[in-house]
């Protein structure tokens, strides 16, 4: 799973968006030119100071711009075990 923790309130934009799916025309994520239609975002989770965000690393998502500046967030990975190994 990947979390994002943000560090700071953003007044306007810097939203991260759950995808269900890439759009066709987006081959890759980051893809600056690339500006997902609302009919392929799941949820869109404003930035705010202490939320925590957390998500299947598998989920395609993108960070919205941001408007008002400074966007800090802290970004990781967490990795769960499962079944017999898991202590």
């Amino acid at each position: 799973h990947t979390f994002i923790l943000y560090l700071d309130d953003c007044e306007s934009g810097g939203e991260t968006a759950l995808l269900s799916e890439l759009p066709p025309r987006c081959s890759v994520m980051g893809d600056q030119s690339c500006n997902t239609d609302d009919k392929y975002v799941l949820a869109a989770v404003a930035p705010r100071r202490a939320r925590l965000l957390l998500f299947p690393h598998i989920c395609p998502h993108e960070g919205r711009e941001t408007l008002v500046v400074p966007k800090t967030l802290l970004r990781g990975e967490v990795f769960l075990r499962r079944g017999a190994d898991a202590r």
